[in-house]
């Protein structure tokens, strides 16, 4: 059985590495082991904060003063996501406690001062945001607060919100799918992807989408074989969803497989013969295995569909076959 010195330390690593779930979870267990040190409930709190999710912060620090209301830092930290959670007067508070303690700390006198520096006008639309965002214990209401944060890309207030719902549902699929877009869009892809099978584990709906979700964070982290098998799972579980088919393609190019690929373009036209793009991105593939004529055939296809960016290969293509 691990110590808890060692699970201690072991989140600390965690943390540094920028590893904040897998430091929750070590920091999780110090507390069940020894849920008298505050110390490890400050940690996880700066975990939470890290991850945006403000208000499992403020409760770990609150917890952490509980146990220890003569550590300083314990407050500063506290305060620093009550800002970011709207909550300036509170965290004005935490603040001027801290430095009763440490007075000549340099940070701790900053951040009073931007609080203090705030217009009126500030305060009274930040404190009706912060009521918005914490005193509604719905979690539809919390939900659709994220979202509204989301459509004005706030994404670290909206991750909040959504923690907010998820924290009073635990099995909020929708809830853990936006917070998992939020994450996705802020490159937080680790966390990204947990919340993404969180929602697919709460309900099967949401699955497919997932699935796509995930290969789309593996094509950005240039792990295809992942992509691959993400999408693929996807298209197994959805095989009439069209753009699935299109992402794969995209993948197979990746992994340089242009029959593949041509495979799933081809797909992706039987069930939607609409987007011009793709005729014009199947041509390109045509053209570098130098099957020309289909190849020309997909751009007039594009060109048609009114994807004008197809002209130029036709006339590339023209040129190149005229000098052959």
């Amino acid at each position: 059985m691990q110590t808890y010195d060692l699970i201690f330390g072991k989140g600390v690593e965690q943390f540094e590495k920028n590893n904040f779930v897998e430091a929750i979870e070590c920091f999780t267990k110090c507390i069940q082991l020894n849920p008298t040190n505050g110390e490890a409930y400050s940690n996880r709190g700066l975990s939470n904060y890290m991850l945006y999710r403000y208000s499992e912060s403020i409760n770990d620090f609150d917890k952490a003063i509980d146990i220890n209301p003569i550590n300083p830092m314990f407050y500063f930290n506290r305060g620093l996501a009550k800002k970011e959670s709207l909550l300036f007067d509170q965290a004005l508070k935490d603040f001027e406690i801290a430095k009763t303690m440490m007075p000549d700390n340099q940070d701790i006198f900053k951040e009073i001062q931007s609080l203090q520096k705030k217009e009126r006008g500030e305060e009274i639309s930040s404190s009706f945001l912060s009521k918005m965002t914490h005193d509604a214990e719905d979690p539809e209401i919390a939900f659709n607060q994220g979202e509204l944060f989301m459509n004005n890309k706030k994404f670290k207030a909206a991750i909040n919100c959504f923690s907010n719902a998820i924290e009073y549902k635990n099995n909020f699929a929708k809830a853990f799918l936006q917070r998992a877009k939020c994450y996705k869009e802020l490159k937080y892809y680790k966390e990204a992807i947990l919340d993404f099978q969180k929602a697919a584990n709460c309900d099967y709906y949401f699955t497919s989408y997932a699935k796509d979700q995930i290969a789309q964070i593996y094509i950005e982290l240039a792990d295809f074989d992942l992509a691959l098998r993400n999408i693929s799972e996807a298209i197994d579980i959805n095989p009439q969803n069209s753009i699935f088919y299109l992402h794969r393609g995209i993948v197979k190019l990746k992994l340089k497989d242009q029959f593949g690929a041509i495979d799933d373009l081809t797909q992706y036209i039987n069930i939607d013969q609409t987007n011009g793009r793709v005729f014009s991105l199947r041509g390109k593939i045509y053209e570098a295995l130098k099957n020309y004529e289909k190849s020309m055939i997909d751009y007039a296809k594009a060109l048609s569909l009114g994807y004008t960016q197809a002209e130029e290969s036709i006339r590339n293509l023209t040129q190149k076959l005229q000098n052959k």
